[in-house]
This record gives C-alpha cells, sequence and structure tokens, in this order.
C-alpha cells in the first residue's frame, strides 16, 4: 500500500511540476529562450527539479528506512525513469535535437540520483568484535 502511495505521490509532483514548466515560456522573455545557452537552462535543467522532486516525495512517502531494500530503490526510482525514457522516445519521435535529448535526459537521471544517495540512510558502520 505504501508502494501504491509512493508511486502516486511521485505521479503527483511530476504533473504539478510539468504544469509549472509549461509556463516558463509565458514568464520569461522570448530573446532568452531562443538563445542557445537559455534554450537548455529552461527546457533540460526543470527536469533535474522534477526528478528530484519525485524521488523526494516517493522517498519520504514510503520511508527512509526502506530505501536500503532493492524494492525500496525500486518504488523510487521507476517514476522517474519512467519519465526519462518518456521524455527521450517523445524527444525523438517530436523530433528534438539530439543535444537537447541528452541534455534532457542527463539532467533527469543526475537529479533522481542526487536526492536518492541524499535521502537514503546511510549504511550502518561495522562493529569490530570486543573479544
Amino acid at each position: 500500500m505504501r508502494a501504491a502511495a509512493a508511486i502516486g505521490a511521485a505521479a503527483g509532483a511530476w504533473l504539478v511540476l510539468n504544469i509549472a514548466i509549461a509556463f516558463v515560456p509565458l514568464l520569461v522573455p522570448l530573446e532568452m529562450l531562443q538563445d542557445d545557452i537559455g534554450e537548455y537552462v529552461w527546457f533540460a535543467l526543470p527536469q533535474a527539479l522534477i526528478t528530484a522532486a519525485m524521488v523526494l516525495v516517493a522517498g519520504l512517502v514510503y520511508g527512509r528506512d526502506e530505501l536500503r531494500s532493492a524494492a525500496g530503490a525500486a518504488v523510487v526510482l521507476v517514476p522517474p525513469a519512467v519519465h526519462l525514457v518518456a521524455g527521450a522516445v517523445l524527444g525523438v519521435t517530436a523530433g528534438t535535437e539530439t543535444a537537447m535529448n541528452t541534455a534532457q535526459a542527463v539532467c533527469s537521471a543526475a537529479g533522481a540520483l542526487l536526492v536518492y544517495l541524499l535521502l537514503r540512510p546511510a549504511e550502518a558502520p561495522m562493529r569490530l568484535s570486543s573479544r
């Protein structure tokens, strides 16, 4: 049940942030978006924010202690992986530049992995026998 709630929370974060990012072209001057650097900043970097939020929300809902297990990692990392694959497929079918697709994929993976590594509890230290 917690897994379903975590995946639902990740989907909710994805939805809210994608809607927010859709308004970027309305808030930013057109000249900034047409510049090469501006295009990457406004369309690739937000992918890191989306996947980071997905992992953060899913990890907190599922429980930090559960993230040590493979099942916990899968519950938290599969939604951003689906986002990454879907974005790549949609980018290729829409004819988006390869460099932009690559930048979006790298930002998506980096955002998800960074937050997962920060959210995952540290391993228990190894204790030596006191004999």
